[in-house]
């Protein structure tokens, strides 16, 4: 693929070397976590724009939660850490990726390494992306669940725009 994709061209009746660019993948939250490799929306870093933000969960339950302000009262190991501000939240993809994704691969030699790897680095294996030579990079490529903004039409606005229409 790094050297183009050959294609059949049809009206020249001849086979040209392509070079596709990935710019945008698309899709609802749980798929997407099978593309990106990231943990999803219920792990410890589980923003979908890789920003960084600690989420938190109840005592004794596995799943986390993106809580922004700390409850009063609240002393959960490892969930305790201080309230982020609307105005501190990180930029999207402001967690470094690459070195988290190989902190995961290479430190990750038992079962308890990767899990705790794991919900340190939001990455829970490699993205198929990784193959493509030509994309924005992951998690950069990956979009957002557009299916939400429908409410206020911005889904529809901006599939036309994209697509000239």
């Amino acid at each position: 693929m790094k050297e183009g994709l050959l294609v059949w061209d049809a009206v020249t009746h001849s086979i040209i070397r392509s070079h596709p660019f990935l710019a945008i993948v698309a899709a609802d939250g749980p798929g997407m976590t099978s593309i990106n490799g990231l943990v999803g929306h219920s792990g410890f870093l589980g923003c979908r724009v890789y920003c960084g933000v600690k989420c938190r969960h109840k005592a004794g339950a596995p799943i986390y939660y993106p809580a922004l302000l700390k409850p009063s009262d609240f002393e959960v190991a490892g969930c305790d850490h201080a309230s982020v501000s609307v105005m501190d939240i990180p930029r999207a993809y402001s967690g470094d990726y690459s070195s988290n994704l190989k902190k995961l691969v290479e430190e990750s030699h038992t079962e308890t390494q990767y899990k705790l790897n794991r919900k340190l680095t939001g990455i829970c294996k490699p993205s198929i992306l990784m193959g493509l030579p030509r994309t924005f990079g992951v998690p950069q490529c990956c979009g957002l669940d557009l299916m939400h903004l429908g409410a206020m039409n911005l889904t529809d606005l901006l599939l036309g725009l994209w697509r000239g229409t």
